[in-house]
């Protein structure tokens, strides 16, 4: 017996496979117990249960009937005689849901989209013909064949993720914490296998502190940051070529999630990584040394940390640029402390004031915490802006003291969904915006990859990510100037 909702349309599941109909009883909640035992009558209808903006929540249940009944098919209405015989199901997956409002009531779709029957894969596309999304029959036998592994591999592999990545991932993770915390734990790790669950960029900053008999294995090698308008290493040295022939010598900054190539050049000129966790105590050392800083790419978090620093508005500028770097076409002001590269991150600029301001009248009392790439006007509107491991530790503050009974948090949907079960005893966590886009897709590795990373470690077939010596004596230093300014005392 498994539960199902209207949004996934139950009568749309019972349709024509070749000659045969899927034999489906719909039955009510109230028969839940023994439906996997005794057929009820089709006029067990479903019932209401709920609302969702104003659309009727249905759950419906079904349940194997055997081929020889003779009760009316709930979708066909007629009695099974009628058509060909009815093979008994064994196996029903509620697969991807769709969200309210539905766009497909009234249209049918493929069962492929609802139903499995025994033998087949629970990957299977949702598009007839397509390939399904992995071979394994079961994400279960997946999980167990990663735990199974990992337990066998032991100290010759080290699991590490970002904080945003999925349960399913994260359960087998040794380390989970956000860029910083992850980058600090690597100079530590005596593992010969490193399996870095995050994006590209971030596995990359990882090779650089390993030994060289270590290898960083990205499951998900493809991946790239999320953050939109990110410069090219020859955009970046043509601005620092502009800046000094305008006079001023600025030290670059460069965001943990940027490509090899950039770190590299920022090694060069002197400049250091950083991260949200400690762009404030970076942008400190970085005045130090010079009286002009620029960073890239993000904007948002720039303008939100100077604020906090006291830095003046007249004191921060945001750069045109082109593919030549700064736009000389029009007038701007180079002489500012702290200049910015216009980029940001797609899932933070996603916030707006209005988003905030429903939120506090829906949820009178709420608390609103944000994450620190969010835009300046939100921020200012929020109770709260930090880094990821901040908003962690102000939900696990909240469910401690009672703060509210409600907490909103703006960042990637997998932590908020993570922080609202670990927390739901206590408070109600809820995403400022509950959205596709709010999932960081560019970060997010998948059990079976993870599973494909142990079975090379595993089978002698791994490799690691590969820094040429320029890229890794050019891009070291930035990261290590980071790591002893925030007090590590002995990075590789």
């Amino acid at each position: 017996m498994v539960r199902y909702s209207s949004v996934t349309r139950v009568h749309e599941a019972c349709s024509l496979v070749g000659e045969h109909c899927f034999a489906l009883q719909i039955i009510h909640k109230s028969h839940a117990q023994d439906a996997g035992t005794t057929a009820r009558p089709a006029s067990c209808a479903n019932r209401t249960t709920g609302q969702f903006r104003g659309c009727k929540v249905q759950e419906k249940y079904i349940c194997r009937v055997s081929p020889k009944d003779e009760k009316t098919c709930a979708v066909q209405k007629r009695p099974f005689a009628q058509h060909a015989p009815h093979p008994s199901i064994n196996r029903i997956y509620h697969t991807r849901p769709h969200p309210f409002p539905n766009p497909c009531i009234g249209k049918s779709r493929a069962a492929t989209r609802t139903i499995v029957p025994r033998g087949s894969s629970i990957f299977t596309s949702r598009e007839p013909g397509k390939k399904g999304r992995a071979d394994m029959t079961d994400i279960l036998e997946i999980e167990a064949r990663c735990a199974s592994l990992k337990e066998k591999l032991g100290k010759k592999v080290a699991i590490v993720g970002h904080h945003y990545q999925k349960d399913s991932v994260i359960k087998f993770c040794d380390h989970v914490g956000d860029s910083l915390e992850l980058i600090q734990k690597i100079p530590a790790l005596d593992a010969r296998y490193i399996i870095f669950c995050g994006v590209s960029f971030m596995g990359e900053t990882a090779a650089m502190l390993a030994r060289e008999d270590q290898k960083i294995l990205l499951p998900a090698a493809a991946s790239s940051p999320r953050t939109v308008n990110m410069p090219s290493a020859a955009q970046l040295e043509k601005t620092l070529a502009t800046l000094k022939e305008h006079g001023h010598n600025f030290i670059p900054l460069v965001y943990v999630n940027s490509s090899v190539e950039l770190k590299a050049l920022t090694g060069r000129m002197g400049g250091a990584m950083c991260t949200s966790s400690n762009l404030r105590r970076m942008l400190q050392w970085a005045f130090k040394k010079s009286a002009h800083v620029l960073f890239v790419p993000d904007q948002n978090l720039g303008r939100n940390t100077a604020r906090q620093m006291g830095l003046k508005d007249e004191d921060v500028a945001i750069l045109k640029t082109c593919e030549d770097g700064i736009d000389l076409s029009v007038e701007q002001p180079l002489d500012r402390h702290l200049l910015l590269w216009p980029g940001y991150c797609s899932i933070h600029e996603a916030y707006t004031p209005a988003m905030l301001n429903d939120m506090r009248f829906q949820h009178p009392g709420c608390r609103i915490i944000v994450h620190s790439e969010a835009r300046p006007e939100v921020v200012a509107l929020a109770d709260a802006a930090g880094p990821t491991s901040f908003l962690i530790r102000e939900a696990a503050e909240t469910a401690r003291t009672g703060k509210a009974n409600v907490l909103v948090i703006g960042t990637e949907l997998n932590l908020v969904d993570r922080l609202n079960k670990k927390h739901m005893n206590h408070c109600t966590v809820l995403p400022l915006l509950k959205s596709d886009t709010q999932y960081d897709t560019s970060a997010i590795v998948k059990p079976e990859e993870l599973l494909a990373s142990l079975e090379a470690i595993d089978n002698g077939t791994a490799t690691g990510v590969e820094l040429t010596a320029g890229e890794r004596e050019d891009a070291a230093p930035c990261v290590t100037r980071m790591l002893f300014a925030c007090g590590a005392t002995n990075p590789r």
